[in-house]
């Protein structure tokens, strides 16, 4: 699983993060995202968009946080299954 996307987003601004899991040898169910604990649910400022290629079994998922604030600032988390975790620190600057 690979996490990437804007580590440092200048307030006012979107979060782009995205989630690829690849090299799996089951169908996932689908990507959950959380920040600092807490899952993040779609709607409002927050679009989560995911497709999968099922030739390869790839999954990819995207986070976008759009007008961005210092309340957004965080850790956030990508987990497909409880051994496919990978996580970022995002830094909002002002």
């Amino acid at each position: 699983i690979k996490l990437s996307g804007t580590q440092y987003v200048e307030k006012g601004t979107t979060i782009d993060l995205n989630c690829t899991a690849t090299d799996i040898d089951y169908r996932p169910k689908g990507v959950d995202w959380f920040k600092d604990g807490t899952r993040v649910k779609a709607g409002g400022r927050t679009l989560v968009t995911e497709y999968l290629v099922s030739e390869t079994n790839v999954l990819h998922s995207r986070l976008e946080i759009e007008r961005v604030g210092m309340e957004d600032a965080g850790t956030y988390v990508c987990r497909f299954s409880q051994h496919h975790v990978e996580s970022m620190k995002v830094i909002v600057l002002n």
